[in-house]
Parts: structure tokens; sequence; C-alpha cells
């Protein structure tokens, strides 16, 4: 019996002993299988006597030896963390998050109502080369404005004391303090200065060093800490009818607010490596939709936003550079679509977009 097949028997014992709101199970039936960076995957049609619910499930996974009891714990902790959220979502319109069905701690893994729609990231990337319909630059703009309002809601939802925080405090969640951020930062910084042109290096380390003292002069201490997404982009969100609705809150953890919106902001102005983007257009008025939903004024001139919008641009940058090791053409395409994205973000002075 492979792997696959002993997935599927323990899919079958988990909804057998019972998913609530379902019924009784009568049919497990695998339907295809993907994989990601810390996770991999199968979707499932499941039978009840209620219905048929189509199903994902995610097995948390790292590599490396002694993961396997955290690999457990992330799964828990991300399974309560939407159980939460899915349960208080509702009242709290418009944020919506995937729906959680069951955990599976054998695997370990988490058993997900399969969500309609497409993800936003699909939406932005339609349109190039004549090819697909995207959307209208409005009605693009209007699910930014959603997703801001959904994020400020996502964070007022995990901010100290709330009462889902405290369901989650018997976790262990990771906390990165000031000295970590900075640090982080500046290690990127080096990679990326290491793989700009010459005459660059210079503007881009007093552009960053100018954003640092700012962060310093501006920034509460202890700052504010809420719960994060971790990865807010495009690319984990699905748009379904007008409506967002975020998953894989895998990089869940504590921190400033700004780090979600500078991660989103830095995803946004990243459209515009690819000049045959449509999307890549309208990122100036896509970033002030989302700012306009998440409500913070005079966001453009916010030093602490600053800084955590080129800490993400510096993840970015730094993490498509790694592709130089891909095989030719395309670690020649990508890697020069990040160092044009660079030199156009220098060009501008290294702000917001």
């Amino acid at each position: 019996m492979g792997a696959s097949d002993d997935i599927r028997r323990q899919v079958e014992l988990a909804t057998r002993q019972g998913v609530p709101g379902y019924g009784v199970s009568l049919a497990v039936d695998p339907v295809g299988a993907n994989r990601g960076s810390y996770s991999r995957g199968q979707r499932f049609r499941l039978t009840f006597d209620s219905g048929i619910v189509e199903a994902y499930l995610k097995i948390h996974c790292r590599r490396g030896r002694g993961f396997e009891q955290d690999c457990l714990l992330w799964a828990e902790e991300e399974f309560r963390l939407l159980s939460g959220l899915h349960e208080m979502a509702p009242s709290s319109a418009p944020l919506a998050v995937v729906k959680p069905l069951v955990l599976i701690p054998s695997l370990p893994g988490i058993l997900l109502e399969r969500h309609p729609g497409v993800t936003l990231n699909s939406l932005l990337q339609r349109g190039r080369l004549g090819l697909g319909s995207g959307l209208a630059a409005e009605e693009l703009r209007g699910i930014y404005r959603l997703a801001g309002e959904s994020l400020r809601q996502l964070h007022g939802l995990l901010a100290e004391g709330t009462p889902l925080r405290m369901k989650l405090e018997r976790f262990e969640i990771l906390e990165p303090g000031l000295d970590s951020v900075l640090a982080e930062t500046e290690g990127m910084l080096d990679h990326v200065l290491d793989n700009c042109r010459a005459d660059h290096r210079a503007v881009v380390e007093s552009a960053y060093r100018y954003a640092r003292r700012a962060f310093l002069d501006a920034v509460e201490r202890p700052f504010p800490r809420v719960g994060l997404h971790g990865d807010f982009t495009p690319v984990n969100m699905f748009v379904h009818q007008g409506r967002l609705t975020f998953f894989d809150f895998v990089n869940f953890h504590l921190g400033h607010p700004l780090e979600d919106v500078g991660r989103f902001l830095s995803y946004t102005r990243f459209l515009r490596k690819d000049p045959l983007s449509p999307a890549g257009r309208e990122v100036r008025p896509l970033c002030e939709a989302f700012m306009e939903g998440y409500g913070l004024e005079g966001w453009r001139s916010n030093p602490v936003l600053l800084l955590f919008f080129q800490w993400a641009m510096f993840r970015t940058l730094s993490g498509g550079l790694r592709f130089q090791s891909w095989p030719w053409p395309l670690s020649t395409l990508y890697v020069g679509a990040m160092r044009r994205a660079l030199d156009g973000w220098i060009a501008e002075g290294m702000g917001l977009p």
C-alpha cells in the first residue's frame, strides 16, 4: 500500500469519527495532489449523508532532524487559528478565511473545505500578451480595498488580550523583536548589495540607513504586536464573486501590524517587473485602494511602514536573486526581471509605491 493509500485511509478514519455539521461520512475519493515549500496536499471529494464536500488536505512538513514534533504543533496552531477566525469572521465581515474541517494529528495535517474562485495573484497575471481576461481596473481596486479592510479586521481579532489570542496562548508562537527585524533586514540588504549594479550600491545603502534612522526615531518600544498572517500576498487569497478569502497561515507569528502591510505593498510593487502586465501599470492606484481600506492616513510618509516595506522588498529581491542557479534561459529571464525591478525602485528613491 503506497503513501497516498495510507493518507486516504487516515482521511477516511478522521471523517468517520465525525466532521461537525456534515453528518455521516459515506465515501472519500482522492482527486489530485500538489506540493509547496512547507506543506504538501491532496484534494478529496468527501461524500456525507448531508451532501458532497470538495476538500483539501494540507500536510505540514519541514525538512531536517527534529522538525517532526514542530510540524504537529504548527498544524494544530494553524487549525485552532483558522477555527477561531472562521467562527468570528461572519460577525466581522468582510473578513473571511478558509473553513477547517478536521485536524489529523497522525499526518500531521488539516482537512480544509476547498474554496471556489481563483487566487488574486492569478487575476493579476491575466491579460499578459493579450491572453486571458483580466478584471477591469475599477474592479481590481475594489478587491484591493477589500483586502485592506479585511487585514485591518484580522489584526483587530488577533490583538493582545482578544479572545482568540488568549485561545492561542498555549502555543509557542514566534515573536521576533525589533533587533531581530533589523538584523534580518540588514542581512538581506547585504545580499542585494552584492548583486546590484556597482553605481547603485551607495544609493541603496544610503536610502536604507536613512529609513532605519527614521524608523528607530518613530517606532514604539516595545512595538505593538498582533497576530500576523506572515505571508500576506495575493498568492494567499481567493477571489470569488467579489469576496476575498484568506488562506495559508503557516507563517503566522506575532509582530508589528505594518509588517503584513509592507509585505502586501511590496508584492504589488513587484508587478512592475513585468512590462507586459496590465496590473503593473496600476500599482499606485492599487496601493492607494488597499491603504484606504486598511485605514492608515499619511501612509506614504510613515517611517515605520517604510522600513517594513524595504524589509519586504529586500526579502523578495534576495529570494529572487537565488534563482541565478536555475538553468538558462529561466535564470537569465527571472534574475533580469528582478534586477529591472530593483533599478526602477532605486530610480524612484526606494520609497513607498
